[in-house]
C-alpha cells in the first residue's frame, strides 16, 4: 500500500499553518519534522487515543511546537499552530483524507520504520512510502488484540 499521499497531506498542511504563523508575525520557525513517539508509541496512540503520535515543528530558542499536527484513525488530520511561546493554539486545522485504510497504513509505516527500530523523538526521513499489506495486516491484528486485553 503506498502511503505516500497522507504524508504529502501532512507536510503541506503543516507548511499551510508555518506560513499563517510567519504571517501573523512569529519568527524564527524550524520547518524539520520531528516525530515525537517517546512517551507512548505509536501503537499505544493508534489504539488508545485514535491517531499517531505528534508530528512537530519548532521554534529556535523554545521547547515549544510552533505547528504539531497527526493523523487519526477517522481518516483526518489535524493541524495546530502556536504562536511564539504560546501554550494555547492561534490555529486549527483539519484536513480529510480519502482513505482510513491509508490512515492506518501509515501509522503502520511508521511503528515499523520509526518505532521498532528504536527512532524516538527525532526528526526523521522514510526513504519509501509503500508498506506491505502484511505489515499493515501485522499492525492492526497487534493494537485488536494487545489493547484490548489492557482494558479489560
Amino acid at each position: 500500500m503506498d502511503v505516500g499521499q497522507v504524508y504529502q497531506k501532512l507536510v503541506e498542511s503543516m507548511d499551510h499553518v508555518a506560513d499563517e504563523l510567519t504571517e501573523r508575525g512569529n519568527k524564527g520557525l524550524i520547518r524539520t519534522l520531528g516525530y515525537y513517539n517517546g512517551d507512548d508509541g505509536t501503537g499505544f496512540d493508534w489504539a488508545m487515543n485514535g491517531r499517531t503520535c505528534e508530528f512537530g515543528y519548532d521554534y529556535k530558542g523554545s521547547s515549544l511546537y510552533a505547528v504539531k499536527a497527526w493523523v487519526g484513525s477517522n481518516g483526518v488530520i489535524t493541524v495546530y499552530g502556536y504562536d511564539f511561546d504560546a501554550m494555547a493554539p492561534a490555529i486549527e486545522k483539519k484536513i480529510n483524507l480519502e482513505s482510513i485504510t491509508k490512515a492506518e497504513g501509515f501509522a503502520a509505516l511508521l511503528d515499523e520504520e520509526l518505532d521498532s527500530k528504536a527512532v524516538f523523538d527525532a526528526r526523521f526521513r522514510l526513504d519509501s512510502f509503500v508498506v506491505p499489506d502484511d505489515v499493515v495486516t501485522a499492525f492492526h491484528s497487534a493494537m485488536t488484540e494487545e489493547w484490548d486485553d489492557e482494558e479489560e
